[in-house]
């Protein structure tokens, strides 16, 4: 019996780590405090105009809400490597896809240097139009250059503008 126990738990610790990703429930819930500048998901207040989200994307390290110019809810991953940061890059485009296929998905433009101490590795865009034209998606993979603990951030962001 012990055998079995040490073997599952070998088994475990080898299996690949799964990154949580966002789904489409989260892309609705999000969606539709939109339309009341996500009021009902702002928490205490970080900074002026910026909150804590209520809402949280499976994983995410923070989520929040900020009101100072566009109304933006994002939320952030952290990841030390390279290859974690890409293969959850990659998860979460595949991920939210089906959930905005109707909406204009491009591909942004990757930045060759820094700009304030974070390098765009990678960027979809998905734009809404009709009821849903004042709204853009964006998944962004950054990498960090300034020295921060964690290389690599991965952001998910619906703006409202």
């Amino acid at each position: 019996m012990k055998f079995a126990y040490a073997a599952i738990a070998a088994a475990l610790a080898s299996a690949p780590v799964a990154h949580a990703q966002v789904t489409c429930a989260d892309v609705s819930r999000i969606a539709a405090a939109s339309g009341e500048d996500f009021e009902s998901l702002a928490g205490d207040e970080i900074d002026d105009d910026l909150y804590e989200s209520t809402y949280l994307i499976a994983g995410a390290n923070e989520c929040s809400v900020d009101l100072f110019l566009d109304v933006i809810h994002s939320c952030i991953w952290s990841f030390p490597s390279q290859a974690d940061a890409v293969q959850a890059y990659n998860t979460n485009v595949a991920a939210i896809a089906p959930c905005l296929s109707a909406w204009k998905a491009s591909a942004m433009k990757i930045e060759a240097e820094p700009v304030d101490g974070s390098r765009l590795a990678a960027g979809m865009s998905y734009v809404g139009s009709g009821d849903f034209e004042y709204l853009e998606w964006v998944v962004v993979l950054e990498e960090v250059v300034s020295g921060k603990p964690a290389p690599y951030r991965l952001w998910i962001e619906l703006v409202y503008s």
